[in-house]
Parts: C-alpha cells; structure tokens; sequence
C-alpha cells in the first residue's frame, strides 16, 4: 500500500509542479502572442492610412493650377472685358475642350457679379454638355458664391468637401463637390465676376477605398467637426449637409478628444484601436508663394488653412482582437497544452520546440506583414549589408525577377547605370542621417526595358535600436511620367503646328523681357493674322487649311534666328518674339521677308493657294515696358493694317 502511496506522491511532487510550471508558461505566450498580434495590426494599420493618404494627396495636388489657366485664358479675357459674343462662343468651346482633357470636373461656370450663370460647361461619363438659356442658374445665395466674391485677383477659394447643389436641391444619386473659385478680371483690371470648377470628389474617394483592401478593420474619412466623409455604413457620411447628426465624436468620444489635438498616432481605448493621421488640404498646393498660401479663402467653415483638415481614421473593434484570442485558446495551442500536460518530460520537449517555432514564426508574420501590407507595390527586404532577404509578388510584376532569383543578392542588380555615384552616396546618408529615404529611381527590369519608380527605403530597428532590416517599396511612375511629359507638351505646344502656342508663348516672353531690361536691350513682338485664309477652308475644307497653317509655321520658322519665337496663338493668328534686337532696320527686314514668303502659292493637291498677312509690330521698351502693353499694341496695330488693306 505504501508503495503505491510513494509512488503517487512522487508521481504528483513531478507532476504538480511541471502542470503548474506548464499552466504558467502556456498563460505567458498567450499573453505575449496577444500583445504581438496586436503590434502587428498597429503596424498594417498605420502603412495603410498612409496609402490612403498618399492617394488623396496625389489626386487633389493636381487641381489647383488648373483655375489660373482658365480665367487667363484669350477668349474669356476677350469676352468679359468687351462683352464680343465671338469671344464668347471660342471661349465655351475652350471650356468644352479643357473639361473632356481633364475629366476632373463635373462642371465649370463662369458667374456674373450678380451670382448668375452667364457659362456653363457640364461633364458627365466622357460627354461635354455646355448649358444654356433658362438653365443656367443664379447661385448668388450660395456660400461659395459669396465667399469668393469678395476676393482680390488672384486669390484662390476652396470650399470644403460638399454635396452638389442643383436647383437648390441636394443632387441624387449623391455627387461629392469640392468648389475652387477664384474672382475673373478683365484685361483693365475690373472684376467682372467669379471662375468656379465643381471638382469631382468622388473620383478621389473611389481611390481612397481602393487603397484600404488590406485593413483588419474600417478606415474612414473625417472633417475637421468629426462627419464621416467616407464610411463603410453610408447611411453615416454628409451628416453635415443632410441634416443628420451621425459624427465620429458622438461615436467614439474618447477617441475623437485624441485624434482631433493630434496630427497623427493611435489610440487604445474600450471601442478599440484608432490608427489616425491629418491632410491639411491647403499644404498640397503647388505653385503658390507663402503669402499667397497663407492669404488662401477656404470657405465659411474655415479661417485659417490650419483649420481646413481632414482626419483619415482605422478602426479596429476590439472584438478582432478577441476572437484571435479565442481561436489560440480552442485551437492548436489548447490541445497541445492538454497533450503537454500528459505527456510529461517528452510534452516539456515538446513545449520549448513549440516555443522555438512560434518566435521563429512571429518573426515571420512581422517580415511578411510589412511585405504584404499593400499588393500594389513592389516591396523589397534586405539584411543590414544590403543582401535581398525577401520580396512580393509585385516585385516581380514590375522588376521580372523572381523572388529566388534575386535572394541574397544586392539590390544593384536593379541597376539602370542612369544614376552617378553622388546619387547613392546622397542617398545612403539621408538614410543613416534620417532613417529614410524618398525619390525618384530609373531602375532596369529583368528584360532590359527601363523604367521609373517611387521608391521609399526605410530602417527597420529592434528594440535596442539596432538595424535589422531596410525595406524598400516601390511603385512603377512610368506611365505616370509619360502622361505628364504628353500633358506638359499639350500645355505648352500647338498639336497642329508644333509651334508655341499661347501659354508657352507668354512663358518666353516674360522671360525675354526679364532678360531685355537686365541687359538693357531691345525686344520686337510681332502679332500676324492671315488674309484671305477663310475661303480655303470653305473652298478647299479645313484639311486644306491645316496644310496651309503647318507650312505657315515652317516659313515663320525659318525666318528667325534660334533665339527668337514663334508661336501659333490663335485659328490663324501667329506671333514672333524678336529678341536682342540691334537696330530698328532688322525688325523691317524681317516683317518684309515675312511678307514675301507668305506671299508665295501654297501647293494643295494640284491646286496653288495664296494668303496674305496683316501684321502689327511692338518694341520694348520704346512702345511699351509690360507684356501686357506690348501684345496690345501689337494687336490693335494688326487690325488697324487689316482695316486698311480692306478699304483699298
């Protein structure tokens, strides 16, 4: 009996002991498995409100400049100063073209001082529809309207993220508005009335929800009083403009005293983690000075560009947390405590090479979740000495390697040679002096082709702060950069003729003028209009005078000398930038020269055209000190020739 007895006492002094030791270290790796679980959601969370940040960014930045071309636009400065109908309908149709190259705008107005539309330019699905008649709308009572009305020229206003408005009903379906005004003054310095484009916003929320498919939970989009702009329970968003008091404070109070004194961070409370950052609409304006930036109207709502934000915010219920936790405690991790508690010393073995497993295993989920947290981007993992440890499937999208073919190797492999070593040097000490790096890389893909990319490279720490890992993401530009090298040459070149046209012109020539009075210089400006060009194009069609304007433009071209311009400004007007200008006699040589081979037939199919020119002369400074003046004149002394030749 007593044997029996030692044996069961021995039996439980081995067992109690290695249950409880067991009990204790199951409950700890519970613990720390729970806490890790939670740092790895922080983590995904915070990469993706910053991709959906990134993507408002990107989609707003482009449209501020876009006013400024068109309330300096020829026509519309032709119209509102002299009220010519010509003007007018040239202007619609500039309105008509702007509208379908952009895509960006749901309408574009132009409002008299009174509030009434006097044109309008509607754009829906790829389809341009210019309003007329009764349906152009008087919006003297609306906000944007007033608000914009008591700016100076060239100041810009931007409304906040609204509901658009017809008829004085809200519109359904919903269509999500951001209104940039800016007053319109005539070429005498006269306000004449106000420039608004209704941006499509929706276009930049559809991307926002694009870029959130990798959330453990629902990211929103906030104003600055906490209504959802975006939400994945629609009935919540525009409480402002519908009248409802759906906002985030009334939601997640605690949370919201946070995020709203916060730029960015995350909050922990009984709803859940809350991962937030700001966009201050108003930082992202390109091309302005700081006075203008800081002189920025931003609507009835705001005083200050400080006060025009937006908070994107990651909510995570605790409840995800929880149910991870529930899955370990019913799942593997339970049985195998049951089946270390029976097995004894084997289940201990056990139990440490389980251990081992999970931490290599963590370790794992970490590197994998930083690589997969955005598909859409190329990511790439090295070792502190630059060895490729690991990439996604987006790497080899855009590079053509493989992920074995490129493990363990530099990440120079890439290399396109199209950068010196100045640029890596640049580049590696921003990364040790700031702990990342962002720009622009042409890189070389596996078959040879170069392209472009966004690449940010970032340091990854352990907690002794020493560097583990450098994780480089990445994103093929160069379509982007294609688009905007075409956009940039449509902006500036005339498709017909390859000359110049009017922006690019008035780009040279303030340039030749800054440069004329530093060295005290002369400068003739040139203003040609065709004679006798219409009757080809009703005579012989418009493909006739296409002809006719392409070898205008080459005869004009190879008249002048390198430094000077030529540009096609007009259906059949043209001007020429003279510069550094001797004497007056080179200015009649070249106006007689112009006017001898303009003279000569033009071949069309079998057929000898022949036009004429009228052309009117400018000089700096003699005649004027301001480009402005100079094309004025130049203008007026044209028609005055053209009047002439047609009273003989």
């Amino acid at each position: 009996m007593r044997n029996k007895r030692l044996v069961l006492r021995t039996f439980l002094g081995y067992l109690l002991p290695f249950a409880f030791f067991l009990t204790i270290g199951f409950a700890l790796f519970i613990a720390i498995d729970y806490r890790h679980n939670k740092e790895l959601v922080a983590v995904n969370e915070g990469v993706q409100i910053e991709l959906a940040k990134k993507s408002l960014v990107r989609d707003f930045e482009h449209v501020l400049p876009d006013i400024n071309v068109l309330v300096n636009e020829r026509h519309f400065q032709r119209y509102i100063t002299r009220g010519d109908e010509t003007a007018r309908r040239l202007m619609i149709e500039e309105l008509k073209s702007f509208a379908l190259q952009k895509r960006l705008y749901q309408s574009i107005r132009y409002l008299d001082l009174s509030g009434q539309e006097l044109a309008r330019v509607n754009y829906r699905d790829g389809t341009v529809n210019v309003v007329t008649g009764d349906q152009l709308q008087n919006k003297a009572d609306r906000y944007y309207f007033k608000d914009s009305l008591g700016l100076a020229m060239g100041e810009l206003y931007i409304s906040p993220i609204d509901l658009n408005i017809e008829h004085g009903k809200i519109q359904v379906p919903h269509v999500p508005t951001i209104r940039f005004a800016m007053p319109a003054y005539d070429s005498g310095g006269v306000k004449r009335g106000v420039m608004v484009l209704n941006y499509k916003a929706e276009l930049m929320l559809q991307h926002f929800d694009e870029m959130l498919t990798g959330s453990a939970g629902h990211v929103a989009l906030l104003n600055d009083q906490s209504y959802w702009l975006r939400s994945h329970k629609k009935e919540r968003e525009w409480g402002y403009a519908l009248g409802h008091d759906h906002t985030f404070a009334r939601a997640h109070p605690a949370a919201w005293q946070a995020i709203k004194s916060q730029d960015k961070g995350q909050v922990l409370d009984d709803d859940g983690l809350f991962t937030y950052t700001t966009i201050y609409p108003l930082a992202i304006i390109g091309g302005y000075s700081e006075h203008e930036v800081d002189d920025q109207h931003i609507g009835h709502h705001h005083i200050d560009p400080e006060s025009y934000q937006w908070k994107v915010v990651s909510d995570v219920p605790l409840s995800v947390f929880h149910r991870d936790l529930e899955n370990k405690l019913t799942g593997a991790p339970g049985i195998a405590w049951l089946i270390l508690l029976f097995l004894g010393s084997f289940a201990c073995w056990q139990f440490a090479v389980n251990r081992i497993d999970r931490q290599n295993l963590r370790r794992e989920v970490e590197l994998h979740a930083k690589l997969y947290a955005t598909t859409t981007e190329g990511i790439l993992i090295t070792d502190p000495d630059s060895n490729i440890v690991a990439t996604n499937d987006a790497f080899t999208l855009i590079t053509g390697y493989t992920e074995d073919e490129v493990l363990g190797k530099k990440p120079k492999i890439l290399s396109s040679g199209k950068h010196d070593e100045r640029f890596y040097r640049d580049l590696w000490s921003t990364l040790a002096l700031q702990g990342n790096w962002e720009g622009e890389v042409v890189n070389r893909r596996k078959d040879g082709g170069i392209y472009t990319e966004w690449l940010r490279i970032s340091e990854i720490r352990d907690e002794l702060g020493t560097i583990t890992h450098y994780v480089a993401i990445f994103s093929d530009i160069t379509s982007r950069k294609l688009s905007e090298e075409e956009l940039h040459r449509r902006a500036h070149y005339d498709t017909l003729s390859g000359l110049s046209n009017r922006l690019s012109f008035n780009e040279r020539l303030s340039q030749d003028l800054a440069r004329a009075r530093r060295n005290k210089s002369t400068l003739a400006l040139l203003y040609i209009d065709l004679d006798k060009f219409k009757p080809i194009n009703d005579t012989y069609s418009h493909q006739a005078g296409d002809q006719v304007l392409r070898e205008v433009a080459d005869r004009l071209q190879s008249l002048v000398r390198e430094v000077d311009t030529v540009a096609r400004i007009g259906g059949d007007g043209f001007a020429i930038i003279l510069a550094e200008i001797d004497t007056a006699e080179h200015i009649d040589i070249v106006v007689a020269k112009i006017r001898k081979r303009l003279t000569d037939p033009f071949e069309y199919q079998g057929e000898s055209l022949h036009v004429g020119a009228s052309i009117g002369t400018a000089v700096f400074p003699d005649d004027a000190t301001d480009g402005q003046q100079l094309l004025a004149i130049a203008d007026t002394a044209m028609y005055r020739e053209k009047h002439q030749q047609s009273d003989r």
